[in-house]
């Protein structure tokens, strides 16, 4: 069938300085460039003038929308921009349409509360959430004063190559995208290091080192996905093998039989009295942590055989402080 009507939508209307100079000028220019943007009222018809010459650049708008106009420029010099509200031969300002007291007035005005908003790139980093304890002290005229800092703040940044910057990892809860970058490659190395694969598991050590994951765990403003990733990479890495291990033994129910077992009496002191179960001596087939120091590169195989260690009083400390 026939198209009767067609709109074309658009968040913006745009063009470039750039194209509005003659291609055949081979120095720089020191002639003003004047830009004029007209909007035809009745037909939506948005055209631009280079210098009092109309230029092939033109927008259909559609009705009822609202024009906002704004100009993107590198400045090199403190006069480069200039705004006059122009006007045509026979057809009146745009003052005229927009202020009531200038309805019949052909020459075009522009109100002092017509203000020019700037936006100007800015950058910001975070505040640490408590600040350095620091102390001060002077002890004589002729030392001077003195600072010190007895317990650092301690925080952990995330380098962003293509930006060549760091940034706090606090900060990714700003910044979706990256997170889910992040969290998906902390996935991506407890897959690859899962089912005993120490080898990995020691070369990721260079890049999660211990100190990364006991920041990590015990961090109260690190958001939930890197939270619970940290939690898999940290078992999956240090603590996997020896949690399979033991989940192995959990229905053995056998009792060693060995010199110290045969020991065991009822009442270990010789007085018949009730006391607390299993503070006397035990025996369990269970089999004990074993941990091999972190070796990043190495040829040999037998040092990739057991997991990298990590402090398990250091962990066990602060996941209990965790708790309480």
């Amino acid at each position: 069938g026939n198209i009767h009507d067609s709109i074309k939508r658009s968040n913006c209307y745009m063009v470039w300085g750039g194209d509005f100079v003659s291609t055949q000028q081979t120095r720089v220019s020191m002639v003003d460039l004047v830009i004029g943007c007209l909007v035809d009222l009745a037909t939506g018809l948005m055209t631009f003038t280079a210098n009092g010459k109309e230029v092939n650049t033109f927008f259909q708008v559609e009705p009822n929308t609202k024009l906002f106009p704004a100009v993107v420029a590198l400045p090199t010099n403190q006069n480069v921009m200039q705004f006059e509200l122009g006007k045509l031969k026979n057809i009146m300002p745009i003052s005229a349409a927009m202020f009531r007291s200038e309805r019949k007035n052909p020459e075009a005005q522009c109100p002092p509360r017509l203000a020019i908003q700037m936006l100007a790139p800015m950058t910001w980093s975070r505040m640490p959430n408590e600040f350095l304890r620091v102390d001060v002290a002077r002890f004589s005229d002729r030392h001077g004063w003195m600072v010190e800092c007895l317990e650092p703040n301690i925080m952990m940044a995330l380098h962003i190559p293509e930006e060549n910057r760091c940034i706090d990892i606090l900060e990714l809860s700003e910044r979706q995208d990256l997170l889910t970058f992040h969290s998906h490659s902390l996935k991506l190395y407890c897959a690859v290091c899962a089912l005993g694969n120490n080898r990995v598991a020691h070369a990721l050590c260079s890049h999660v080192d211990e100190s990364q994951l006991l920041y990590t765990i015990e961090s109260n403003h690190l958001p939930g996905l890197l939270r619970s990733g940290y939690y898999d990479l940290l078992i999956s890495m240090h603590l996997e093998s020896a949690k399979r291990s033991r989940l192995m033994m959990n229905s053995e129910f056998i009792v060693p039989m060995t010199d110290e077992t045969k020991t065991i009496t009822l009442f270990p002191d010789g007085m018949k009295k009730p006391g607390l179960p299993g503070v006397g001596m035990s025996t369990c087939l269970r089999p004990p942590l074993h941990f091999s120091d972190t070796c990043f590169v190495s040829t040999s195989s037998e040092l990739y055989q057991l997991s990298p260690s990590i402090p398990l009083d250091v962990l066990t400390v602060k996941a209990i402080n965790m708790l309480t």
